[in-house]
């Protein structure tokens, strides 16, 4: 594969994660919107979440939520209660 080609497959997938992040940081303040302290990381659709949650139950929310965003493949989570 050329650079050029492989470039532009890297700038297509870093477009796709930078959406696909967008999605997920949406959802999640639609569903939780006082989780402010949550950041979303997302490479080749696996998403990453890391921060503090207040609780367990909350963690949970965030993971099920990440997970019904189309385009996630994986969720990893980071999250600290």
């Amino acid at each position: 594969m050329s650079t050029t080609v492989s470039n532009e497959i890297d700038r297509f997938d870093q477009a796709e994660d930078t959406e696909l992040e967008r999605r997920i940081v949406n959802f999640l303040h639609l569903r939780l919107p006082d989780l402010s302290t949550v950041k979303v990381e997302t490479h080749h659709g696996t998403a990453i979440l890391h921060g503090t949650v207040p609780s367990s139950s909350v963690q949970c929310r965030c993971l099920d939520c990440c997970r019904h965003v189309a385009g996630v493949l994986n969720v990893i989570d980071r999250l600290s209660v």
